[in-house]
C-alpha cells in the first residue's frame, strides 16, 4: 500500500500546481488508471488506488493552501492572479453561485445563467 517512485513524482507536480493529467506526463507515466481512480467512487477503490486518492488530495491541499498563503501575502494589486486560479482550480469552493460547472465524460462546461443581454438585441421568437 506504499506509493510507487512514480507515484510520488505525480504528487509532487500536483503540489506545485499541475493538473493531474498534466503531471502524469511530466512523469511520462500514462494518466488513464491515476484518472479514473481519482473519479471513481472511494469505496469501489483496492487499497492501492486509495492510497493514491487519498495521497493526491492531500497533493491538492498543500497546493490550496500554498495558494491562500499567497492571497494573504499578495498587495492588493495584485491578488486577482491567485483569485482567479483559486476559482478555476477548486471551483466546488470558489467558484461563483450564479455558475455551475458540469461535467461530461471529462469535458468541463461552464454553464452561465442570468446574462444581460446586450443593448438592442431582442430575444430570438420560440417556435411553437
Amino acid at each position: 500500500m506504499s506509493l510507487t517512485k512514480k507515484e510520488k513524482e505525480i504528487l509532487a507536480f500536483v503540489e506545485e500546481g499541475k493538473p493531474l493529467e498534466v503531471a502524469c506526463a511530466l512523469a511520462m507515466v500514462d494518466e488513464r488508471a491515476y484518472v479514473d481512480a481519482v473519479e471513481k467512487d472511494f469505496d469501489e477503490l483496492d487499497a492501492d488506488e486509495r492510497a493514491f486518492v487519498l495521497a493526491y488530495r492531500r497533493a491538492l491541499a498543500v497546493y490550496h493552501e500554498r495558494l491562500i498563503a499567497e492571497l494573504e501575502g499578495a498587495p492588493s494589486s495584485s491578488w486577482m492572479k491567485v483569485a482567479w486560479i483559486l476559482e478555476r482550480r477548486f471551483p466546488h469552493i470558489y467558484a461563483r453561485p450564479d455558475r455551475k460547472v458540469a461535467q461530461d465524460e471529462g469535458l468541463k462546461i461552464e454553464v452561465v445563467r442570468d446574462v444581460p443581454r446586450p443593448k438592442g438585441e431582442e430575444e430570438a421568437p420560440r417556435e411553437t
